[in-house]
């Protein structure tokens, strides 16, 4: 079961800073991928849900709350499209090459 729902302002702001909490706390390296056009087929472009206005609150105050660095590509692109699966993918890709660097 799948329900429609976005969440008020408000708890959009608190679990932004939320998540900052929890980045802070990560010991490795970190990259957010921010789809710029929803965060599920739910909130696509044309969708009552569909809100990128919030969207951006949510990252801004995401931003503003952060204490590490933390690379953050924003992709032009629904979550649930190609091309955020492929800066996920190139993401990761990095992160094993790096990683691949330090053990030789």
């Amino acid at each position: 079961m799948r329900a429609m729902a976005r969440f008020p302002r408000d708890e959009l702001l608190i679990g932004a800073k939320l998540y900052a909490e929890k980045i802070n706390k990560a010991k490795g390296p970190l990259k957010l991928v921010v789809p710029l056009r929803g965060w599920s087929s739910l909130d696509r472009e044309g969708s009552v849900l569909y809100d990128p206005q919030e969207d951006r609150l949510v990252v801004e105050e995401l931003k503003r709350n952060l204490t590490v660095p933390l690379d953050i590509e924003e992709v032009d692109a629904n979550l649930e499209d190609f091309e955020t699966a492929k800066a996920l993918v190139d993401g990761l890709i990095g992160f094993m090459k790096n990683q691949q660097k330090k053990e030789r």
